[in-house]
Order: structure tokens, then C-alpha cells, then sequence
């Protein structure tokens, strides 16, 4: 099920201190397997969280039409403005990255079974495969 806009469960101030833990070096990876450069996000002021799975379906249906239609939005918009976060769900980091590179867009993603994973998935209280 992919539910839209889920509430996180904690303040707005934890929210903005674990969206400024993106900007930290060493934090997000991409899926060319590099660490992003956390200079790349000075300029973002909505972080879209993507939970998601290699292991599920609906989300591999998913994935690759989010990708599209993120990809027109960047084109149109010509804005940096936004910027999805892919939050993986896999159990292992090469499941992670084959996912990536099968379908998704050019996003940063958290690396699994991170910190970062487990305090993103308590803010949001990310229950089920997949949320946005």
C-alpha cells in the first residue's frame, strides 16, 4: 500500500535535525555506489522520503514511474529545490543497490539497516513496504 504524505510521529525540530543529518559527508549514497556530496543538497527545501523494497512488487511497479515522473517535474521546474530520498527497506546493502540501479532515478539514497534507516522509519512510523 503506498500511502501519501504520512505524518511523522515526532516534532518538526527532530525532523529538521534528521533532515540536516543528510547534509552530513559520508552520509547518502548514490547508486553508482559513491557517497553523495552533501554540498549537492544545500539548495534543497523539500526532502520527499521514498520507503521502499527490492523485495516488493508493488513497490518495483512503483518505482520506475516515480522516477519518470520526478525526472519531468526537475525538467519543468528547472528547481533543485526537491529532492527524493530513497529510504530502502532490503535486508541487505547489494539488494539495495541492484535495486537502485534497476530502476530508480538519480536519487541519494540512506544506506540499509543504517541508523539513519531505523530513526527515519520511527519519525514516520513506517509499518508497511512502502510509503512516499
Amino acid at each position: 500500500k503506498l500511502t501519501d504524505f504520512k505524518k511523522a510521529s515526532v516534532e518538526p525540530v527532530a525532523i529538521h535535525n534528521l533532515c540536516q543529518t543528510l547534509k552530513t559527508p559520508d552520509t547518502l549514497w548514490m547508486k553508482n555506489g559513491t557517497f553523495l556530496n552533501p554540498l549537492q543538497l544545500d539548495d534543497v527545501q523539500i526532502f520527499i522520503f521514498y520507503f521502499s523494497a527490492h523485495w516488493c512488487p508493488p513497490c518495483r511497479k512503483f518505482t520506475p514511474i516515480l522516477a519518470k515522473q520526478f525526472e519531468i517535474h526537475r525538467n519543468q521546474s528547472n528547481s533543485s529545490k526537491s529532492c527524493v530520498i530513497f529510504v530502502s527497506k532490503d535486508r541487505t546493502q547489494q539488494e539495495q543497490m541492484d535495486y537502485m540501479k534497476e530502476c530508480h532515478g538519480d536519487w541519494p539514497a540512506v544506506p540499509c539497516q543504517s541508523d539513519l534507516q531505523t530513526k527515519l522509519n520511527s519519525a514516520f512510523q513506517i509499518e508497511g513496504n512502502s510509503y512516499l
